[in-house]
């Protein structure tokens, strides 16, 4: 978190010495800022469990980080993605289903 805080100092300096946020905002910015770092956490970790339940039931048991990185990673980079995850899915759904 120290890190964080660092690069928001920094970024928050910055908007004010360009003028582009003035003093009487920066309790707003600085609130954007936890809270936009606090959903990328959030997207992330539905990344993580979207991608180990995948391969779990696929693979009927538990998996490490390493037996799920690439589904993981994959999730990162959407529209792509999706084109390699969702035909598992959807085998899966059938499989379950008939």
């Amino acid at each position: 978190m120290k890190f964080l805080s660092v690069w928001k100092d920094r970024i928050l300096s910055i908007l004010k010495k360009y003028r582009w946020l003035s003093a009487n905002k920066a309790v707003n910015a600085d609130a954007l800022f936890v809270r936009r770092a606090h959903y990328k956490r959030k997207i992330n970790r539905v990344r993580l469990d979207i991608s180990r339940n995948l391969v779990m039931a696929e693979r009927n048991n538990k998996v490490k980080f390493s037996g799920f990185s690439r589904e993981f990673f994959l999730m990162w980079f959407f529209p792509i993605g999706l084109w390699f995850i969702q035909p598992r899915i959807n085998k899966l759904y059938e499989k379950n289903h008939h």
